[in-house]
C-alpha cells in the first residue's frame, strides 16, 4: 500500500460532513478512528473534536465503500484518515501523518485541489456517470444517517458524552468591544511557533482565561500516548478568575502562581487524560474522554476570530456564567504566561 493519498471514486453529498458530526465551515476536514478510546474524531486546520461513531459505521459498512476502504481498517486503527474537500466534494484516504501535515500547511492542500480539478483530470463519460450514481447512493445513505442521529449500536461501546452546559442562554462576548491580539509568542521550548490569542477589555469583574493546545510533545502514536508537560505562569494578581486548560493529547499542567493570584476554579479539557500540579486548594474539574468519559465538544488551539469553530468557548461561558477574557494557544505548546 502506498504512503500517498488516494482519491476515492465517490463524491460526498452536501450533508455528508454533518452526518459524521462536523458543523464547522473550513474547506478541508478529516476523520479518523481513535482505537484507545473507541471514538471517531474530526480535524480541520483549526479545530479538533469528537464525531459520530454510529454514522461512521454506517458509512464504512455501505456496499459502495467496503471495496475501497476495507484494506485501510478505518474502523479499527488510526493509521489512515479520511479527508474531504468541501468545495469540490472530493474524498481522499491516506496516511494520517501526511493528512495531518497537509492540514497544517494549506499550500499542500491547494496543490492537491489543483491537481484534482476538472481541468487537470479529464474523465471518460462512463466514469463520470458512475461517479454521479455513486454520489446519489451515498447521498441517500447520508440522509438515513442524519435520521439515525447518535443512536447506540450493540457492537459499539457507549460513546463518551460531551459536556452539557446549563440551560441559560450562552453569553455573547462583550457587545461593542473588540479584542486585542496578543503579541506573538514562542509556545515554549519545543513548541510549534504558531502562537495566537486575544485579550478582551475587562471591567474588573470575574474573568475567564483559556489556554488551548493540541499536544505538548510529538513522540506519540495510537498505542503510545506520551504525557507532555505544559508550564502555565499566572502573574495576573487580585483578579478573580476561572482558568481553563485544554489539550487533545495527555498533558500534565504545571502551575506557577505569583502572590495574590485569585483562581476560583480550574477546568481541564482533553480527549486524553489531563492532570495538574501546583493547584493545591483550588477546585479542579476535569473533562476528558479517557479520564472522566466526558469533555467539551472540541479542543481549540488556534483563535479563529469567532466562536463558530471553537464550540468549547461558548460552552465554557455558559458553564461558568462569565464572558471570555483571554484565549491563547499553539498546536504544540510547552509554556504560557498570563499577565
Amino acid at each position: 500500500m502506498s504512503q500517498s493519498i488516494h482519491r476515492l471514486e465517490l463524491s460526498a453529498p452536501p450533508q455528508f460532513e454533518k452526518s459524521l458530526g462536523y458543523s464547522g465551515n473550513r474547506r478541508w476536514v478529516s476523520w479518523h478512528w481513535e482505537p484507545d478510546v473507541e471514538q471517531l474524531v474530526y480535524q480541520d486546520d483549526k479545530q479538533i473534536g469528537s464525531a459520530s461513531n454510529a454514522a461512521w459505521q454506517v458509512f464504512l459498512g455501505h456496499s459502495q465503500m467496503q471495496p475501497q476502504l476495507a484494506e485501510y481498517q478505518l474502523d479499527r486503527r488510526d493509521r489512515h484518515w479520511l479527508l474531504l474537500d468541501r468545495t469540490t466534494r472530493n474524498l481522499y484516504v491516506g496516511e494520517g501523518s501526511i493528512i495531518q501535515s497537509l492540514l497544517e500547511q494549506p499550500e499542500g492542500l491547494a496543490l492537491l485541489a489543483s491537481l484534482d480539478s476538472p481541468s487537470t483530470l479529464a474523465k471518460p463519460q462512463s466514469q463520470t456517470i458512475r461517479h454521479l450514481v455513486n454520489a446519489a447512493i451515498i447521498g441517500a445513505t447520508a440522509s438515513a444517517i442524519a435520521a439515525l442521529g447518535f443512536v447506540s449500536w450493540s457492537m459499539l461501546k457507549p460513546a463518551p458524552q460531551s459536556v452539557t452546559p446549563p440551560s441559560e442562554p450562552i453569553l455573547s462576548n462583550k457587545p461593542g468591544t473588540a479584542p486585542a491580539m496578543l503579541p506573538a509568542g514562542t509556545c515554549g521550548v519545543g513548541g510549534s511557533g504558531d502562537f495566537g490569542g486575544v485579550l478582551y477589555p475587562t471591567n474588573g469583574g470575574p474573568e475567564l482565561h483559556v489556554v488551548g493546545i493540541y499536544e505538548a510533545r510529538s513522540d506519540h502514536s495510537a498505542n503510545n500516548r506520551q504525557v507532555g508537560v505544559v508550564r502555565v505562569n499566572v502573574e495576573r494578581q487580585n483578579q478573580p478568575m476561572v482558568l481553563a486548560l485544554s489539550s487533545y493529547e495527555p498533558v500534565e499542567w504545571q502551575l506557577n502562581l505569583a502572590p495574590n493570584v485569585q483562581i476560583e476554579k480550574i477546568i481541564l479539557n482533553g480527549y486524553h487524560d489531563q492532570t495538574i500540579l501546583g493547584a493545591e486548594n483550588i477546585p479542579v474539574e476535569e473533562y476528558s474522554y479517557e479520564g472522566t468519559g466526558t469533555s467539551f465538544s472540541d479542543f481549540p488551539h488556534k483563535w479563529t476570530g469567532d466562536f463558530a469553530n471553537a464550540v468549547m468557548i461558548p460552552q465554557l461561558q455558559a458553564l461558568t456564567g462569565r464572558n471570555l477574557t483571554s484565549f491563547q494557544g499553539c498546536y504544540r505548546g510547552t509554556e504560557f504566561s498570563l499577565r
